[in-house]
């Protein structure tokens, strides 16, 4: 009888043993799982700046070639674009696309250069679509492009949809990116409920 006892308080015991290491190993799951989560982020958020980087350098080297933005010399304001950033990028890329035929194409890169050559893919998140044309960012929203079309230094984003110019404040800028933090996708309006983390801005 006390043999049987005692087998069975080590069976218990055991059991107990058990629970508390599945315990452990989910806890360190979990932190490991956050852990991995951060890295991702850290890495999408260093993609983007890369990848608006690489706009920056294109539309500097347009400005440098032809003394202007790569929009259409009717364009006297300030500017953003968004489900049509293909409109910039087909132009820095010479390469036609839904909403830059070949003739608006011709008129703004008449000596077919070609200022940005990015990865082309039929995916929507960290590349260009082969169909649209459109660069999204690697949380698959496109990169909003503010053009200064008024050439006066700066971005009046009142007059893109913010409510008030501080939530852009660019200073002296040409072109810069709303950066999206949650995975929420952007309206062709911006709207003051999204995490304007940082606007990449030169001149």
């Amino acid at each position: 009888m006390n043999i049987s006892r005692s087998s069975r308080s080590g069976a218990a015991f055991t059991l107990i043993e058990l629970l508390v290491v599945i315990s452990i190993i989910a806890i360190l799951a979990s932190l490991a799982f956050t852990s991995a989560q951060s890295a991702m982020l850290a890495a999408k958020r260093v993609q983007a700046k890369n990848d608006m980087s690489q706009i920056a350098g294109a539309v500097q080297s347009y400005y440098t070639e032809y003394g202007r933005y790569p929009i259409a010399s009717s364009v006297t304001i300030d500017v953003s674009y968004y489900n049509t950033n293909d409109q910039i990028i087909s132009v820095l890329r010479y390469k036609t696309s839904p909403n830059m035929p070949q003739a608006s194409l011709d008129a703004l890169n008449q000596r077919q250069i070609k200022f940005l050559e990015p990865k082309v893919v039929a995916f929507t998140k960290a590349c260009v679509n082969t169909t649209s044309g459109i660069w999204y960012d690697p949380w698959g929203a496109p990169f909003m492009i503010f053009i200064d079309g008024d050439y006066s230094g700066d971005i009046t984003a009142t007059s893109l949809g913010f409510a008030t110019n501080p939530q852009v404040g660019v200073g002296v800028a040409s072109v810069g990116y709303y950066f999206v933090k949650n995975k929420m996708p952007l309206t062709s309006t911006p709207s003051t409920t999204y995490d304007k983390t940082y606007l990449l801005s030169w001149q």
